[in-house]
């Protein structure tokens, strides 16, 4: 490569294949296997692993490294000839190395770009952990991820939605790109659309076209040679039945994967138990094969997040709001879809914050944000509450109605909320604003 060459062209850019490290996996040790897969993770994303290897090419110089470089050299007689001559690493040598070390079979990967690779890893992995904040709920959630690591058995993991499950999952598989890989199970639940987001996770090529079947050997090809953990978030969706009455993903599951060491972490809400017992009950299915696999960890997660987790999360994404505001954060949370209610209102503020020129929102910012966050959710309340119920069904109560004995109203001119039925059009003047806490 000539010296005057941009730096960020390199013979080959693009994910790659995740086929292509599969069939490297059987001539690497175990370090070299989880450096291979964490490449490959790198590459899925635009300009990844170029990023990657310009801060491993900087660890490289740090320690002297160099690699020769082909240039058109004038002699004594200013005749020209080309020769090689060493060069301070750039990201475009560790890119090409890297891709050409798991698409060519011959190749080996350099002692000295191995150690600094490895210490990349172990950087990034640090730095996901450290920015990352973890509630009492993620802290489990990351434990269970563990302990399915090291140990290669199956996990289940339920909580109630909104308690920040999927940040957690997505955070710790981020801090193991080289150990697993994570997707979300389709809604819709059919065997095509399943196999072909699993496809996506594991990052191989495959056209819509293709066939379940085809997918799906793929899929469990890569899945039990792999090596890596397999994380399906809402996997509720999988309890779609057959004309016979079964969950063949579930049954594919444990039979496909399970059975052959694939380490599997299933997580979702607690309607997939109840589920899973109507589908006994209504078919005579026995869920029995399920349970047994899955019984070495069935964690029933938080049914909330600690007040001081969501006190830390307001201190952290909303710091010029005061104390006062922060307050008033933790207590929306609280009463409103716990952290996802308080990911609502940091984007709130943020939008009007933004609006407003300014970098992070201040009280007013957040004040302004927390009136539009009341009326919204009052908004929803009413819309809900004068949908006719069936026979025997309970009627549905406001969410974000607050104990009047722990709160005192932000505004003394707000009248009380009017009862769930009495008006199909409820505003924010007609309903309670969040109540402050009294210092």
């Amino acid at each position: 490569m000539n010296m005057n060459e941009p730096e960020n062209q390199t013979h080959e850019r693009g994910p790659l294949n995740a086929r292509d490290v599969c069939r490297r996996l059987p001539a690497l040790a175990a370090e070299e296997k989880r450096l291979a897969w964490f490449v490959h993770a790198l590459s899925q994303t635009a300009d990844g692993l170029h990023d990657a290897a310009q801060e491993i090419a900087e660890i490289l110089n740090r320690k002297g490294e160099t690699r020769f470089e082909e240039e058109i050299l004038r002699d004594d007689e200013a005749f020209l000839r080309r020769g090689f001559v060493r060069v301070p690493v750039k990201a475009a040598h560790v890119e090409r190395e890297l891709r050409e070390w798991i698409v060519c079979y011959d190749r080996s990967l350099a002692n000295s770009t191995r150690e600094a690779m490895a210490e990349y890893e172990r950087q990034e992995s640090a730095r996901v952990a450290a920015d990352f904040y973890q509630t009492n709920i993620g802290r489990e959630v990351w434990q269970t991820l563990d302990w399915c690591l090291e140990t290669r058995r199956p996990v289940c993991l339920w909580g109630e939605a909104g308690r920040g499950k999927t940040a957690a999952l997505r955070a710790w598989c981020h801090a193991h790109r080289g150990e697993a890989r994570f997707f979300t199970a389709p809604s819709y639940g059919s065997q095509h659309e399943f196999f072909h987001a699993f496809a996506e996770a594991q990052g191989h090529p495959c056209g819509d076209g293709k066939a379940a079947t085809e997918i799906r050997y793929r899929t469990q090809h890569l899945a039990r040679h792999s090596g890596l953990v397999v994380i399906i978030d809402e996997s509720h969706y999988l309890l779609n039945t057959d004309g016979a009455g079964r969950p063949p993903l579930v049954d594919w599951i444990d039979s496909a994967l399970v059975d052959k060491g694939v380490a599997v972490a299933l997580v979702g809400t607690p309607q997939f138990a109840a589920r899973l017992a109507e589908i006994e009950r209504k078919t005579g299915y026995n869920a029995d094969q399920f349970r047994r696999r899955f019984a070495g960890r069935w964690v029933t997660l938080p049914a909330a997040t600690a007040e001081e987790d969501l006190a830390a999360l307001a201190a952290r994404y909303l710091p010029r709001i005061g104390e006062r505001g922060q307050r008033q954060a933790v207590k929306y949370a609280q009463h409103l879809r716990d952290v996802s209610g308080l990911f609502d209102l940091v984007r709130d503020a943020q939008d009007v914050a933004r609006r407003a020129g300014r970098d992070e929102p201040d009280a007013k910012d957040f004040q302004t944000a927390l009136e539009v966050r009341l009326s919204n959710d009052s908004a929803m309340d009413g819309a809900f509450a004068v949908i006719p119920k069936r026979a025997g069904a309970s009627r549905r109560q406001p969410v974000c109605e607050p104990p009047a004995a722990e709160v005192q109203p932000l505004h003394r001119n707000i009248a009380p909320a009017p009862q769930p039925m009495e008006s199909a059009a409820l505003t924010a003047r007609s309903r309670p604003a969040l109540a402050e806490v009294t210092v």
